[in-house]
């Protein structure tokens, strides 16, 4: 409800940047793709971003409420990016829209799925969505990991972690699993 009061500057700001090393300069003159899970709270990296100065659009997943989810979606669009792309099919030409206006993307990939590829995961087969890599393997762009942790008070810390290049020369299959 108050996304679009988190600033990254300013006297006393809630949002704390580190390791933006790890957005290297060579990411940060291309497109990326940006990845994080629900931690914390997540919506805050692309607010991040957005006050970073990085043109962005996100992929979300549709809430059930068609109501809920414009006011969400307007919410968003004020705080941090109104290029907005539900995940499937419905989505899938806003996002090559995003990556045609040169901007990066966002997205979440620790939904629960019962498509993607099995992978060991804390000792257990889990199943993992394949679609950030197959984007970064279509387009040639780096994969940025972002981590939100939510400090005392209202206050956050978004890290970029260092980013993860594809091999587009690679079997498609092993650089996925990879």
């Amino acid at each position: 409800a108050h996304l679009d009061r988190f600033r990254v500057d300013g006297p006393k700001p809630r949002i704390i940047v580190e390791n933006l090393s790890g957005y290297a300069d060579e990411d940060r003159a291309t497109q990326a793709i940006f990845v994080t899970g629900h931690f914390a709270n997540w919506e805050v990296s692309a607010i991040c971003a957005n006050q970073l100065g990085i043109p962005l659009g996100i992929i979300y997943r549709a809430t059930n409420n068609p109501l809920i989810d414009e006011m969400i979606i307007k919410k968003r669009a004020a705080a941090s990016t109104h290029f907005q792309a539900p995940k499937g099919a419905r989505g899938a030409l806003a996002l090559l829209d995003f990556f045609k206006r040169g901007l990066s993307v966002a997205m979440l990939v620790d939904q629960k799925l019962g498509e993607g590829i099995s992978v060991p995961f804390m000792g257990r087969e889990a199943m993992t969505p394949t679609s950030a890599t197959r984007m970064a393997l279509k387009f040639g762009l780096p994969i940025i990991p972002i981590t939100t942790e939510r400090l005392k008070g209202a206050y956050f810390r978004v890290t970029a972690h260092d980013s993860i290049k594809v091999d587009p020369s690679a079997d498609a299959s092993d650089e996925i699993y990879r």
